[in-house]
């Protein structure tokens, strides 16, 4: 679904990720895990075919491709179709509904000026699912953080596509919607969409990755199966400090000592 032949990224100060080549496939839920500045949403930006990133000044070289196609070459609505994406930051200059905003994410599949009655039903579902469906008719502006971020998700399950890329999900959600975030995740790659996401929470990680890609800082990267990469030396390499596994209840959890 989502090819990465020989990706290098860099900035004028330094080099983010070198050389990264991947495939990532229906059913597989891919985190993207690294200390801070590392260049994950750097990396992230790349992956979604918006191609803003060389204006900035940031050096890209390789490939990224969807199905085969350059992900650059994809028109927008295709992309859309094919492929979701919430950023890090949500930014509402206008003041719309809860559902509104939801029902923006259905443009790419109704074609038209105005959403259809299955468009609205779709949006009100997806609100439904996140807890916010008594929320339908609030000015957007008005929510917290954490139910601006749920809006955000119930878009990406409205929007329906079999790529669903994410920085930093979790941001501003209390436990149980993590959680509930995280049932998500493994929902979507049991249906056999593809999925990627940047989190800073390891032990959260551990409960929908099925496969893990880090980034050490200097260009380096590892990648593979969750159990392959989320080890103590690998993980303490990416965050530049001692991480030690822990037993749990059967499972193991990570601490930073």
């Amino acid at each position: 679904m989502l090819g990465i032949q020989h990706l290098s990224i860099r900035t004028a100060e330094k080099a983010l990720v070198t050389d990264l080549s991947l495939a990532i496939a229906p059913g597989q839920s891919w985190f993207i895990y690294g200390a801070n500045g590392v260049g994950k949403s750097t990396l992230m930006r790349t992956l979604t075919g918006m191609g803003e990133l060389q204006a900035a000044g940031i050096q890209v070289e390789g490939e990224v491709t969807l199905n085969g196609t350059d992900i650059n070459q994809v028109p927008p609505v295709k992309l859309a179709q094919q492929r979701s994406w919430l950023p890090q930051h949500h930014s509402d200059a206008f003041g719309w509904t809860v559902l509104e905003t939801v029902l923006a994410a259905r443009y790419p599949h109704h074609g038209g000026l105005w959403e259809k009655a299955q468009d609205i039903a779709i949006a009100e579902e997806a609100l439904r699912e996140m807890g916010l469906l008594g929320l339908a008719d609030r000015d957007i502006r008005t929510l917290s953080g954490g139910e601006r971020q749920r809006v955000a998700i119930a878009a990406l399950i409205a929007q329906d596509t079999p790529l669903i890329l994410m920085d930093e999900p979790a941001t501003s959600l209390d436990l149980s919607h993590q959680q509930l975030l995280m049932q998500f995740i493994n929902q979507w790659a049991a249906k056999g969409r593809a999925v990627v996401t940047i989190v800073h929470d390891i032990n959260l990680a551990r409960l929908a990755a099925t496969h893990v890609l880090l980034l050490n800082g200097d260009g380096s990267w590892d990648a593979g199966e969750r159990e392959e990469m989320m080890t103590e030396g690998k993980l303490s390499r990416c965050l530049h400090c001692p991480v030690k596994s822990v037993p749990y209840q059967g499972d193991t959890v990570f601490v930073v000592v």
